[in-house]
């Protein structure tokens, strides 16, 4: 996967039922990269989207718990 684009990496993850929808992780990543790089100084529009972050929360969880049970039914074969 190392050297995989970002939209194939979420494409197999949807095939293999890790992810739904894959434009809702790009606009995940938006989010992300919005944050990290662009130098947020207004203090409304920080406060978007780090909401629009938190809005994910209970996705990231639900996908962490798809891949441990993925990882888990992987062992057992």
């Amino acid at each position: 996967m190392e050297n995989m684009s970002f939209i194939d990496i979420l494409d197999k993850l949807e095939k293999i039922g890790i992810i739904e929808n894959v434009d809702e992780w790009i606009k995940i990543r938006k989010i992300r990269n919005i944050i990290a790089h662009d130098y947020l100084e207004d203090v409304e529009e920080i406060k978007f989207f780090l909401g629009k972050a938190l809005e994910y929360v209970s996705l990231f969880r639900e996908v962490i718990n798809r891949i441990e049970r993925y990882l888990k039914d992987r062992k057992r074969l």
